[in-house]
């Protein structure tokens, strides 16, 4: 290498140690005055008003299942007993018990 970029190297490698110094020295004398706060900001205010309050309400309308199944024996004869609740939630798959007697 030159001298002459030697120089150049050195002199950069100086100035990037003394910039950072240099930055900080200036933000010192700031933060010893910090900015005044904003002032408050202005608000309403409205009185409470203690009451009854209906926390219900009545709508009209109108329930339809999503799906609807039948049931029929495969077999003939009488139903002698069901063991299911009529509008009970049924699983898919879910076999229910129906006993039926062959008259």
């Amino acid at each position: 290498m030159s001298s002459h970029r030697i120089q150049l190297l050195q002199g950069a490698r100086f100035l990037s140690l003394l910039l950072p110094l240099a930055l900080v020295g200036c933000t010192l004398g700031e933060a010893s005055s910090p900015p005044p706060a904003p002032p408050a900001p202005e608000v309403t205010t409205a009185e409470v008003a203690l009451r009854d309050l209906n926390d219900w309400a009545d709508f009209t309308g109108r329930l339809e299942a999503v799906d609807s199944v039948e049931i029929r024996p495969r077999v003939g004869g009488y139903v002698e007993s069901v063991h299911f609740a009529e509008g009970g939630r049924v699983a898919e798959g879910h076999h229910h018990n129906v006993r039926i007697s062959r008259r």
